[in-house]
């Protein structure tokens, strides 16, 4: 057979699912895109588990966190603190990678769902910076003031105690309000998911919007604590939710490609 015979035949479009017509192109892109739902769907589930259990390991903060000397020491001695930030800087990873899927899934409200792509994208380099500050360099300074309690690292843990507690409002305002409530408001303007998948992320987003302007306004208190957890773990159940269905998607796009068609 001639080459073009054979660029004819490659190029001829079959009968695919549901009586669209397709080609072989069209094929490998979409098991391109089903490639990209299984690894953000995935993504989305393992980053919703970590953050979560993260977060609870996280010890409880009381009032001894306005005492700097107290506080540096109670990191000093807990045995999982690094662990803990090691695991929201996986997570957090790994909900950009959901994120991302779950943006480019949506095509009805493209507009929307770039700009959530990217303000998900700038959040998570904000996020990555407070581990680093409140979670790896406040246990080195934790570990150097109680193995050397001079002046000098005793102000420097009570500097990188104050920097992380204004770093936390911050890092609340972007990573679990402006974040959340811009998917949530991108999937319900959306016909791609169902509604109340987007209201999930609107609650943990006007939560999280909340205490992080309270606490940028009014310095940090124990009284936010309640909502904060309420925002983290209402959106971390969103992220379980839509990788699933993330999953299911590709699962059932992958199923209607494989059928056998016919020339």
């Amino acid at each position: 057979m001639r080459p073009d015979a054979w660029t004819s035949l490659l190029d001829a479009r079959i009968l695919g699912f549901c009586g669209t017509r397709v080609t072989f192109k069209g094929m490998q892109d979409q098991a391109m895109q089903n490639r990209g739902l299984q690894v953000g769907g995935v993504a989305a589930i393992l980053s919703g588990i970590i953050t979560q259990v993260s977060g609870a390991m996280h010890p409880v903060e009381t009032n001894t966190i306005f005492d700097p000397a107290t506080h540096m020491r109670e990191i000093a001695t807990n045995p999982t603190w690094n662990a803990v930030y090691l695991g929201f800087t996986v997570g957090f990873l790994l909900q950009l990678v959901g994120l991302n899927a779950i943006s480019r899934a949506i095509t009805d409200a493209s507009t929307w769902a770039r700009a959530a792509r990217q303000v998900a994208t700038a959040t998570t380099a904000v996020a990555l910076v407070f581990f680093v500050i409140d979670g790896f360099a406040a246990k080195t300074i934790a570990l150097s003031m109680t193995a050397n309690p001079t002046d000098a690292t005793i102000a420097a843990a009570g500097a990188i105690d104050q920097i992380g507690r204004a770093f936390f409002g911050h890092w609340t305002l972007l990573s679990w309000g402006i974040t959340p409530l811009l998917f949530g408001v991108t999937i319900l303007r959306s016909t791609t998911f169902k509604k109340w998948v987007g209201a999930l992320p609107v609650v943990s987003g006007l939560a999280g919007l909340t205490v992080g302007i309270i606490h940028d306004f009014k310095d940090f208190s124990l009284g936010l604590l309640p909502p904060f957890y309420a925002s983290v773990l209402v959106f971390n159940v969103f992220m379980i939710t839509m990788g699933v269905t993330l999953l299911r998607r590709a699962s059932s796009a992958a199923r209607s490609v494989s059928r056998p068609v016919t020339v």
